[in-house]
């Protein structure tokens, strides 16, 4: 089974696909929404194949509990 794995930073969305070496990534501007995530994420990960994705993303916990919405970049 092929994995495509999507890691959203505050900077950079890196995406890396199971038997690559080296990943590619593209800047995650503010805003990025999720619809133009999803279509930039398809875009960088053109000619891999895969069967499922795995989504990593920065989110505030309290009290093991996950934040309702997460921010991408510096908000300053």
């Amino acid at each position: 089974m092929q994995i495509l794995v999507v890691d959203v930073g505050g900077t950079e969305v890196k995406v890396l696909v199971t038997g690559q070496m080296t990943h590619r990534q593209f800047a995650s501007s503010v805003p990025l929404t999720p619809i133009q995530m999803v279509s930039r994420v398809l875009k960088t990960a053109e000619g891999w194949k895969y069967d499922a994705m795995s989504i990593g993303y920065p989110m505030q916990n309290h009290r093991r509990r996950s934040s309702v919405e997460f921010h991408l970049g510096n908000p300053g």
